[in-house]
């Protein structure tokens, strides 16, 4: 009996080796990516420019959106399932729909480029937004995301984690198979019902952590906890503002997806939005208990008078 349990473990070893080699490759938008040479995407789930570039090993998305039908085998609207680091450029504002927007096996992939990307899951049966598979230390691979020079991630995802790596349960206990995050001087929005999952490390360089009221980062284990120490969905992080945030309870921003109402304005007085950059967005004179700014979807900073607040509008 134990020969037969060995040569079958042995056997599922070599079976997770051989496919792992076999899918060594990387699909957008349902396209195989030939690595070795220059290519521009198209596909009928992509509009705008996505386009590779062999030599730097990078994917730029200028403007383009990524929308991947639930009947396609293909289940990431990016996939990259290879050892060597990836990244992806951001030029303008993206997004990506599907099971799961972004899939990763065995690599470190880096978004970069200061444009914003969008992943969205509306799926019952959601992947979530970033989905990795959790077999990096078993194969002395590791498994992570890099957020940098200014761009913007927004993840929504109303069924499933935010970002989270799949763990076989035969090999977790002995392999922990995490992912990891960094976020360098960029934003990250998540809203799920849970934010994080198996996340073995969050860091972060020029950037601060936010999260909803009655709820902490529980640092040890990558997750936004309540007060019961239920993990939660909702998760900020943010690019260091030169602008300083103050405590005001006089008004009151909501964020509607077209733009911020505001709330508890008892005399005239200046608001104005600026982008995480620091770039004047829209500035108007409230004299209303309640007023309205119309904005694109993003991150913006708030100001008026001596009240700032950071929003994300989503």
């Amino acid at each position: 009996m134990k020969k037969i349990i060995l040569l079958s473990t042995l056997f599922s070893l070599f079976f997770l080796v051989s496919t792992n080699r076999a899918n060594a490759d990387v699909y957008v938008g349902n396209v195989r990516i030939d690595l070795n040479r220059d290519t521009v995407v198209t596909s009928d789930c992509i509009t705008g420019t996505i386009y590779y570039q062999s030599d730097s090993r990078t994917l730029t998305m200028h403007n383009a959106t990524i929308t991947m039908p639930l009947s396609t085998p293909i289940r990431g609207g990016i996939a990259i399932h290879q050892e060597d680091s990836i990244s992806i450029v951001l030029i303008g504002e993206n997004k990506i729909t599907g099971l799961v927007p972004i899939e990763i096996s065995h690599s470190v992939f880096h978004i970069k480029g200061g444009g914003s990307l969008l992943l969205e899951s509306p799926y019952e049966n959601s992947w979530g937004g970033i989905f990795f598979w959790g077999l990096g230390d078993l194969m002395n691979r590791n498994n992570g995301v890099v957020i940098s020079e200014n761009s913007h991630v927004e993840i929504n995802t109303p069924y499933s984690c935010g970002i989270w790596t799949y763990m076989n349960s035969h090999f977790q206990n002995d392999h922990g198979c995490y992912a990891e995050i960094s976020v360098n001087g960029s934003s990250l929005v998540i809203n799920a019902p849970r934010a994080l999952r198996n996340i073995g490390q969050l860091s972060l360089d020029n950037c601060h952590i936010t999260v909803p009221e009655q709820a902490s980062f529980n640092a040890d284990s990558a997750t936004v906890v309540d007060n019961n120490g239920q993990a939660c969905g909702h998760l900020e992080i943010h690019r260091e503002s030169s602008v300083p945030e103050h405590a005001d309870p006089e008004y009151k921003l909501f964020c509607t997806g077209q733009g911020v109402n505001i709330s508890g304005v008892n005399e005239k007085v200046v608001c104005e939005v600026y982008n995480l950059s620091g770039q004047l967005i829209a500035r108007k004179t409230l004299s209303d208990s309640k007023e309205f700014i119309p904005l694109q979807r993003g991150c913006y900073v708030v100001k008026i008078g001596d009240f700032v607040k950071k929003i994300v509008n989503y």
